[in-house]
């Protein structure tokens, strides 16, 4: 039986991996790479920035302090996802809906302050019990660290958990969590990249726990 649902964020709760993308490419640039949009759907979707730049850097054979990167797609971020950051379709009637029936969380691999803002911003901040970001963790997914210091944080058993991801790193954390786990479709993961969901849907419209 479902006691709980743990959301990723971006892609699941918020249109904003194009923010993401559009952020980190700016930056980039600044150094002279021009990130490409497979470039970034291979090493950047539920990962870190951290992760997702150390991944770009390494598997581009460029030499470009990964902490600097880092840095300043901080402070560009906000700046981009102020403007063009809304809601996942059907994500607030999801959330509202379950909100009544489960403890709920989040787990992303977005930093803290961009946690913050985001479910600030789309005003769903008040139906989670907890929140995770990448700050909270020494490992980044695909490692379950995340998923596992949420349902230690909302006291629900990783058994209990369903987890919502749209990325192939957060599937892979949250199956080896322990946890059920619905993959969202988006133009960022291939079906392969899914394929170890428990349950691939095209909307969120069409999750409910009762299945699991």
């Amino acid at each position: 039986m479902i006691k709980a649902v743990i959301f990723d964020m971006d892609g699941v709760i918020a249109d904003s991996e194009v923010a993401h993308e559009s952020a980190m490419r700016k930056v980039l640039e600044k150094h002279g790479f021009k990130l490409t949009t497979e470039d970034y759907a291979r090493f950047c979707p539920g990962r870190t920035d951290e992760d997702g730049f150390k991944g770009i850097v390494e598997g581009n054979n460029l030499n470009i302090d990964v902490e600097d990167l880092c840095k300043e797609k901080s402070r560009l971020f906000p700046q981009i996802a102020e403007n063009s950051i809304a809601e996942v379709n059907g994500a607030t009637e999801l959330i509202k809906k379950l909100h009544e029936k489960v403890k709920l969380g989040v787990a992303s691999g977005a930093n803290r302050d961009d946690v913050e803002m985001i479910l600030s911003k789309l005003d769903v901040k008040k139906f989670f019990q907890i929140t995770v970001s990448g700050d909270d963790v020494r490992f980044g997914k695909p490692d379950p660290e995340s998923y596992l210091l949420a349902a230690t944080k909302l006291n629900v058993y990783p058994n209990a958990c369903l987890v919502i991801e749209d990325a192939k790193a957060g599937i892979l954390s949250a199956k080896a969590a322990g946890m059920k786990c619905v993959a969202l479709r988006s133009k960022y993961a291939s079906e392969e990249d899914l394929s170890e969901a428990d349950k691939i849907v095209n909307s969120l419209s069409e999750i409910s726990i009762d299945e699991f």
